[in-house]
């Protein structure tokens, strides 16, 4: 049986990037938060990884890189909690991308994209 060779993805990753927390990742991608087993259009998603999500499409699973923002930390307090993303802090109502800080609480970040 020959299998037929894939094609070039249809699917179009530029401007989105991936935010990993301690046991929470998911994709931003054009103004939505896309997780681990998503159906869009055409391709479903079937892992988000360090720097890269996984998707089937057509039949073939495909790998595609992406930038990475990794919630380093969390500096909370009630006056000004603080989240260390990548090597920069954000606070409530920063955007990290398309993403916008809704919440910092202290073991995770709400992340709000619209």
């Amino acid at each position: 049986m020959v299998l037929p060779k894939p094609t070039n993805p249809s699917v179009d990753f530029s401007g989105g990037f991936i935010v990993f927390e301690k046991e929470n990742s998911f994709l931003v991608l054009k103004g939505r938060i896309i997780r681990e087993n998503d159906v869009l259009e055409s391709f479903t998603i079937s892992k988000i990884s360090a720097g890269s999500v996984a998707f089937l499409e057509n039949g073939f699973e495909r790998t595609q890189k992406l930038p990475r923002l990794v919630v380093k930390g969390i500096v909370h307090s009630e006056d000004l909690p603080l989240a260390v993303i990548g090597k920069e802090h954000f606070r409530e109502g920063n955007f990290v991308g398309e993403a916008k800080i809704s919440k910092i609480n202290p073991h995770s970040v709400v992340f709000e994209v619209n």
